[in-house]
């Protein structure tokens, strides 16, 4: 038997850190019996014509999405900590204290006028005389009709400056609003009827019904202006009126369950989507101005939006789909049948508008490129949870897009972003639809080698940690999919320009540290065949700058809080046998340097 086949004792393993929170959990999962029992049901009824997806196990680790039963009998989806649900509702209706100022005012008028006005009527008696009734009734009139040309003056500068800086539908939000048709209803009326009023009172003796009527419009006109002025610049603000939008397409969305006409099926399609346009409409002019705030309260609308539509997608009628040139101008016919066939257009136009904001986004508002990441990710694990298999090749189409933007316009802040949350949503999807996850790989490795044709070396140095990070996570979980993976990250490096770079040749060197205490022989074997390629000196530089990082989070603030050189102390005992094997004297015959990592030394 050869020296090669031969294998020493392996030196002992040094403990591997089992903590929830660390990313090298390695501990066994427990027998199928001590597991607990996973739900069968699902979380929507099933649609027999679209194939199924892999449910979530209840047993999965910390770091990727849970599905757990309470006694209720409803699901609960807790998204932990890989792609994280957002805890506040953005379409949430704050707070009405219109109402609740109104309500005090016209019910302590009410209760004035019916138990107080017997004794306060020689206080402040009624005009006895046609002049002084003629007096009362002009002054009124004259208030009144001040209060309504304020209130006109009042709208018609506000609410069309504002519709200019944010959307037109503003001024349609306002005239659909109840509220606002009844204060205007109420001072017309007053108006009118003071008129009338003094008419009447042109007799010998006017009756006193009038007067009274006249008195308790004028009060209620007085004591409700101050509370609907408030209203009114409350609902001007970019918040509300997100609000009020997001709001309307939920309502319209809840509705086309039950309708069976295809023209009011048709109008509600084409309104909805209008509306959402209006909603991104918000954000890119809120990301001209760069207000942050109000950029992302729109997105975070957006997803609400998404989510509400994904609870209700099954109930749809056929109609519902049935997609309209006039609806989708912007896109190529192509496009329109490929939303069609799929039943994607809602995501499709949502995701279109995402690819103008993000656009809009480079190199002004950092934040929102972020915040896009993550909302993509989150679809598509939201995709993945309710057996929408179609969504999330949406999902990973506009993904694709989005990096081949940020790559073609040269942005490398945005490329960091949106690959770091693109490695998220593969590392959530590994146990449950691995073959999305062998997918998003390819994608990584395809723009990986577009940038550094760019000019943009930089990126492929940070694909080659994502991959090695994705790729040692699936052999920590015993995913499916590890050997591809591998593959994968094995063959990116094919090009010598690949091969050079200090990235590529950490991340190689950090995979097989990482593999070795899993006992994947073969694959550290390959590794340091493929290291063995690289020349010495840059090998030894790429060993004494991960040996040189000794903390295990980066000096500065980026959504990668792990700094991706950092080799945890349970494993320094495998990566300086990894440099003892690697820097041998090149004119050591290859049958003495060791191939298996049994004989790492």
């Amino acid at each position: 038997m050869s020296k090669r086949n031969t294998h020493p004792k392996k030196p002992p393993h040094p403990k591997i850190p089992t903590s929830p929170n660390s990313r090298l959990h390695t501990q066994k999962p427990p027998h199928p019996k001590d597991r607990p029992p996973t739900p069968t049901s699902t979380l929507h009824t099933e649609n027999p014509s679209r194939p199924s997806m892999p449910s979530f196990p209840a047993h999965l680790s910390p770091d990727i999405p849970n599905l757990s039963r309470p006694a209720s009998g409803m699901y609960r989806v807790e998204i932990l900590p890989t792609i994280e649900q957002p805890t506040t509702t953005p379409l949430q209706a704050q707070p009405l204290h219109f109402r609740t100022i109104t309500s005090i005012f016209v019910g302590s008028l009410l209760v004035w006028l019916s138990l107080l006005w017997p004794y306060t009527q020689p206080l402040w008696p009624l005009p006895q005389t046609p002049e002084a009734t003629l007096n009362f009734l002009g002054s009124a009139h004259r208030a009144l009709g001040v209060l309504l040309a304020s209130t006109l003056t009042l709208t018609a500068i506000a609410i069309p400056l504002t519709a200019n800086n944010y959307t037109p539908k503003l001024i349609s939000l306002f005239l659909k609003n109840h509220l606002n048709q009844a204060m205007f209803a109420l001072f017309t009326f007053a108006n009118v009827f003071t008129l009338f009023a003094i008419v009447w009172s042109g007799t010998a003796r006017p009756p006193l019904w009038p007067l009274a009527i006249t008195g308790f419009f004028t009060t209620v006109s007085f004591l409700l202006i101050i509370p609907y002025a408030f209203y009114v610049f409350r609902d001007l603000q970019p918040e509300m009126i997100i609000c009020n939008i997001g709001r309307g397409i939920i309502q319209d969305l809840s509705r086309v369950p039950s309708l069976q006409d295809p023209s009011h099926i048709s109008a509600i399609r084409h309104r909805v989507i209008q509306d959402l346009k209006y909603l991104s409409n918000i954000t890119l002019r809120s990301v001209e101005r760069h207000d942050r705030d109000t950029a992302s309260f729109s997105i975070d609308a957006l997803r609400c939006i998404l989510d509400h539509y994904f609870k209700l997608k099954d109930t749809m009628p056929p109609h519902w789909f049935e997609v309209q040139r006039s609806d989708f101008l912007a896109h190529s016919g192509e496009l329109r049948r490929q939303f069609q066939e799929n039943r994607t257009f809602l995501e499709g136009e949502v995701m279109e508008e995402f690819a103008m904001i993000l656009a809009a986004s480079f190199g002004k508002l950092h934040d929102i490129v972020r915040m896009l990441g993550e909302t993509m990710s989150y679809i598509g694990m939201q995709a993945q949870i309710h057996n929408l298999p179609r969504v999330l090749e949406t999902t990973s189409l506009y993904f694709n897009t989005y990096l081949r933007a940020a790559i073609s316009l040269r942005q490398p802040n945005a490329i960091y972003m949106l690959v770091f949350h693109y490695r998220k949503l593969a590392e959530a999807l590994m146990l449950v639809n691995p073959e999305r996850t062998v997918k998003i790989t390819f994608y990584l490795d395809y723009y990986g080698h577009q940038a550094v044709r760019s000019g943009m070396v930089f990126v492929a140095n940070l694909i080659a940690y994502d991959l090695a990070d994705l790729t040692a996570l699936a052999y920590q979980r015993q995913a499916s999919c590890r050997k591809e993976l591998f593959q994968h990250f094995l063959q990116f490096d094919n090009e010598d320009q690949m091969r050079r770079l200090p990235g590529v040749i950490k991340s190689h060197i950090k995979l097989a540290t990482t593999l070795y205490p899993l006992d994947a022989l073969e694959e550290v074997d390959a590794l340091c065949l493929a290291l063995q390629k690289v020349p010495h000196d840059l090998l030894s530089d790429a060993f004494q700058q991960i040996d040189g990082v000794q903390h295990s989070t980066y000096w500065e603030v980026t959504d990668r809080r792990k700094h991706n050189d950092y080799i945890e102390p349970a494993f320094r005992p495998y990566f300086d046998a990894l440099r003892k094997r690697l820097h041998a004297s090149p004119s050591t015959p290859p049958s003495a340097i060791p191939h298996n990592t049994h004989t790492i030394q």
